[in-house]
């Protein structure tokens, strides 16, 4: 369902690429100048510009600076009866797929080029959409992280009110075999062991590291 564009001002070889465009089942329309081409790029959606160089108005490099700023992904394939290295450079640099010198040395060389054009053009598409799912998806851990340590913030503000009102006193074993007060009966309860000289929740603590050991 790829749609093309041919601009040339050879009525000849503008008819030759057009029957060899719609030979690979391709949707084309043609200019034979490059102001009529420009009108084209800016009233529809192509994904492949096949244009010659030098033609009356618009030259084949404008249109081809104008086709990518219209839509980075349009590839373009320049065509040329007057090649110089300095033209193919230019072509290139301003982000032209292929550069091919007419006559061609058989027409297919134009439908591979178009073919692998509008291949890189599919997988320039698929490699964005991929980095835009994985983007997404990074963002979408990124929250759920966010959310969930949201939601233990909470429950953990909802634990401490509930042991705040108890009215028994919470003590809390750490790793270390060492205790924190959970509420303020159970500092109470701490300050009474550290008072007593039985210390008798000190003592209940070493029995249990006692069977651990």
């Amino acid at each position: 369902e790829a749609t093309v564009l041919i601009a040339d001002d050879d009525e000849a070889l503008l008819g030759l690429m057009l029957r060899r465009v719609q030979r690979m089942n391709l949707q084309a329309d043609t200019a034979s100048d490059g102001n009529r081409a420009a009108e084209l790029i800016d009233a529809g959606s192509y994904h492949l510009l096949i244009t010659d160089i030098n033609m009356p108005g618009l030259s084949g490099l404008e249109l081809l600076e104008l086709a990518k700023a219209h839509d980075p992904h349009l590839q373009v394939i320049v065509v040329t009866g007057g090649a110089t290295l300095e033209n193919a450079i230019q072509a290139l640099n301003k982000g032209a797929f292929g550069y091919l010198t007419k006559p061609f040395d058989h027409i297919s060389v134009l439908e591979n080029t178009a073919y692998r054009a509008l291949e890189f053009r599919r997988l320039l598409i698929d490699n964005q959409r991929m980095a835009e799912i994985q983007r997404r998806r990074g963002d979408m851990l990124e929250q759920e992280v966010a959310d969930r340590l949201m939601q233990v913030s909470r429950l953990d503000r909802e634990m401490r009110e509930i042991l705040t009102h108890l009215p028994e006193g919470i003590l809390i074993l750490g790793g270390n075999r060492g205790l924190v007060p959970g509420n303020d009966a159970g500092k109470v309860w701490q300050a009474r062991d550290l008072a007593s000289s039985d210390r008798p929740i000190q003592a209940y603590l070493d029995a249990i590291r006692e069977i651990d050991e």
